[in-house]
């Protein structure tokens, strides 16, 4: 029997069934520790994450060492659009 996942990232919730099956074979469902760097400004983007029961804070570095959050991703988006 396969294993049926729920979808709860909005995006992928919308896609039709034959678009989803057409991705699903390259999504991977994976938990990821508190903190963890998803991708650099600058460097290349290798995997996108759609969240479904997390969110993602976009932070920019300043010149002074501070950090500022630009912008949190949940459910509702995707982590790595710079890669469209």
């Amino acid at each position: 029997m396969a294993k049926v996942l729920l979808i709860e990232n909005k995006i992928l919730a919308a896609l039709s069934e034959g678009e989803y099956k057409r991705l699903v074979t390259h999504l991977e469902q994976v938990h990821l520790p508190v903190k963890q760097v998803l991708y650099e400004a600058g460097e290349p983007i290798t995997h996108v994450y759609f969240p479904n029961q997390a969110m993602a804070s976009l932070v920019c570095n300043q010149n002074d060492g501070s950090t500022v959050e630009a912008g949190i991703v949940s459910n509702d988006g995707m982590v790595g659009l710079p890669v469209i």
